[in-house]
């Protein structure tokens, strides 16, 4: 960053002193709040994708604690009140520093979310991740400090302070060694929001045009769609904030020396800090579970909550009679539930209702699929037995309401869950789609099935507990689960193949001791 120059006002530093204050204390506390939230739940600290986030929020919390605390007791009589060398030295140290390292975790970030959204089996084992993803983002914290403690300290320059500017100025080989500055602009500034730009706008049209498979690698859309808003959420503040002042840089280079001087020293300097200050709202507003958080905090929940497949709508019920199969006892449950995500479909799909979604089914081309049933529950029942699970067995009646919603589901092209119920109790159910090529339908049992079962990899067996990225499996193996139905269907289109999975008894009940009884290590 540059310096501030000698047109500075009274009036100016009142300005920015108060707009710089008053969003001070917010950004702290929600700063606080996102961390807190991001390290105490297990989840969201194992992400690969938070992890840099989490690392540039605290680099931001860092800034706005120290650096910006500095620039507003300068804003205040426009003088460094600690006039001595070593304190100009820490405040140019820690602003450089913080700066190269929020810009350069933001170039990894916007290059590594290719990598986590279209081929994220890259960092399948332990050393793929050390070396592809942890590596880099080491490398973006260590590499400013060291290049601006020779730079800053030891570079053979006269330094000069100015106790009326702030920053005390800005440092000597910025103003000796071309070759040094231009190296610094370049690397530090230009060329990371070049690739901002550029990577981010590319995700967003292989995003577009490719929905749901990439590369051999099917995901679902709405986890897809969670990273790619939070990298473009904050992609797009950082090249707000750091457009400006480079196309007036820009100018200045290749037109004119003069433009808009004195509003780049007076105003777009302090851009910067606007970043670090709306960076924890932007990811508050990009992280939904973050934002259900909040929601929760505002209510009175004195409840235990009934929750199915790891992306599934919970219904609405007042007592839920589960059998407990290993007592051969009835456990009864009050409990408040929501829908994790709301569906525009509020009817049952029952036997006795076949006529709630005609209108859908003659928009989606039905597939024979007794051979994928029967494929399907042998892999389940392959997988459950691993896990010291009793079979399940093949039930028509869900079978059929699996399928009513299969259809649906083509015949919209949504990618929500059903909220159906069965014998008056809610359903467990997985969801899967795969996008494929124009005139194929590849319907395989074993991806779908192995996709949800994968998420072991990510389950503590030490630590039992419920999370959205292992719910698909735990309702796999869920030992108290009994039947199955399965449904499945191609879009009229015939680009996109749904498959649906119910389960009675619903597993992934977050009562205490549930996960621990029903959710066992594998066997073998």
């Amino acid at each position: 960053m540059s310096s501030t120059s000698i047109y500075e006002t009274s009036l100016t530093r009142s300005i920015k002193f108060w707009i710089l204050l008053i969003l001070q204390t917010p950004s702290i506390f929600c700063s606080i709040f996102v961390l807190h939230h991001m390290f105490i739940s297990r989840t969201q600290r194992h992400l690969l994708a938070n992890h840099v986030v989490i690392v540039m929020l605290i680099v931001c919390f860092l800034s706005v604690i120290t650096d910006l605390s500095i620039t507003l007791n300068f804003l205040q009589d426009g003088i460094v009140h600690v006039s001595s060398s070593s304190f100009c030295y820490f405040w140019m140290y820690i602003d450089y520093v913080l700066y190269a390292n929020g810009m350069l975790l933001m170039t990894w970030a916007s290059i590594e979310r290719h990598i986590l959204v279209f081929a994220s089996q890259y960092f399948r084992l332990s050393r793929q991740k050390f070396y592809g993803h942890y590596i880099p983002i080491i490398i973006c914290l260590v590499y400013p400090f060291i290049f601006y403690i020779y730079t800053i300290f030891f570079y053979p320059c006269d330094q000069i302070f100015d106790y009326q500017q702030v920053l005390c100025g800005s440092p000597c080989f910025k103003r000796t060694t071309f070759l040094l500055n231009a190296y610094d602009m370049f690397i530090h500034s230009v060329l990371p929001c070049i690739i901002i730009v550029a990577f981010s706008f590319a995700l967003l049209i292989r995003v577009v045009r490719h929905k749901r498979r990439i590369q051999g690698q099917t995901f679902s859309r709405r986890k897809q769609r969670r990273m790619v808003v939070q990298l473009l959420s904050i992609a797009c503040l950082y090249i707000i904030m750091n457009a400006p002042p480079f196309i007036v840089i820009g100018i200045q280079v290749f037109l004119s020396k003069t433009f808009a001087a004195t509003e780049r020293n007076l105003y777009l300097f302090y851009l910067y800090y606007f970043l670090t200050l709306f960076l924890p709202f932007v990811c508050l507003g990009s992280v939904r579970h973050l934002r259900s958080k909040i929601v929760s905090l505002l209510r009175t929940m004195k409840c235990h909550c009934l929750v199915r497949s790891s992306r599934v709508a919970v219904i609405h019920v007042d007592r839920l009679s589960i059998q407990d199969h290993d007592n051969d006892k009835k456990v009864v449950r009050k409990g408040r539930h929501r829908y994790e995500r709301p569906s525009k479909l509020h009817a049952d799909l029952a036997l006795k209702h076949p006529r709630k979604h005609e209108h859908h089914q003659a928009k989606s081309r039905k597939i024979t699929y007794s051979k994928f049933v029967s494929n399907m529950v042998q892999l389940h029942n392959y997988y459950r037995a691993r896990h010291s699970a009793s079979p399940l067995t093949i039930s028509q009646r869900l079978n059929y309401i699996a399928q009513q919603y299969a259809e649906y589901l083509a015949a919209t092209s949504k990618f929500e869950h059903s909220g159906n119920r069965f014998e008056n109790e809610s359903l467990g159910e997985n969801l899967y789609m795969q996008w494929i090529s124009h005139g194929k339908v590849p319907v395989s049992a074993r991806e779908a099935t192995k996709s949800w079962y994968d998420e072991i990899e990510l389950y503590s067996f030490k630590r039992p507990y419920y999370s959205e990225e292992t719910g698909h499996f735990t309702q796999m193996v869920w030992k108290s689960t009994q039947k199955i139905g399965i449904g499945v269907a191609l879009s009229a289109d015939e680009r996109e193949v749904y498959i649906v999975a119910n389960y009675y008894p619903a597993g992934n009940i977050i009562n205490p001791g549930y996960f621990e009884k029903n959710v066992l290590p594998a066997k073998y």
